[in-house]
């Protein structure tokens, strides 16, 4: 009787083990909430990140968000769209939000000594999972209008570090970074009204 019921014991933290295996998933990421402190190893091997204010923090964390999430959006419509000019936009934004994420990441991690968080936050999390029910035309437009939504709000961001950052690689990326994505704006309006 004893051996029964441990085998039962293991078999069901067996099954609870596969389980939480299989619902693996995505990191929530909380901008409002991305301050990290250092540890004195990383201080003096990679900088003070306490020297970079709570703007900054915010400014890499929203633009990591939004440039991984750019790339997965980009990356649906592939798959998901049919249109040969908005499977050139999200070609182009691939590359260059790619870039851009690479080099954000270098910048938080070897001059802020920030290490960049994982995952996304909750909206767009919540609107990739909008973007995976559709197909054709009404991807394109959902995918097509989250483009300019979203990329108004990275052009404020974008700005706000442009004007009034405090540290000077973190300013240079936001201000050679928003012409690219003043661009992608533009282009997307304008498939909008196709």
């Amino acid at each position: 009787m004893v051996n029964g019921g441990v085998g039962r014991f293991l078999a069901a933290l067996i099954v609870l083990g596969a389980c939480a295996c299989a619902q693996r998933q995505t990191a929530v990421v909380d901008c409002a909430n991305f301050v990290v402190s250092p540890s004195d190893f990383g201080i003096e091997f990679f900088g003070l990140a306490g020297m970079v204010t709570q703007q900054e923090h915010a400014f890499i964390c929203r633009g990591l968000m939004f440039g991984r999430a750019q790339v997965a959006y980009a990356k649906m419509a592939q798959q998901q769209s049919g249109n040969p000019a908005v499977l050139s936009f999200a070609e182009g934004t691939i590359g260059e939000q790619e870039k851009m994420n690479r080099r954000l990441s270098q910048i938080a991690v070897e001059q802020d000594g920030i290490i960049p968080p994982r995952g996304l936050d909750a909206p767009h999390l919540a609107m990739r999972d909008q973007l995976a029910q559709l197909s054709g035309y009404a991807f394109d437009h959902a995918y097509l209008e989250n483009a300019v939504r979203d990329g108004r709000l990275a052009i404020a961001d974008f700005k706000k570090e442009v004007e009034s950052g405090t540290e000077p690689v973190l300013n240079k990326f936001a201000a050679n970074s928003l012409p690219v994505v003043e661009r992608r704006v533009q282009q997307a309006q304008s498939m909008i009204g196709q």
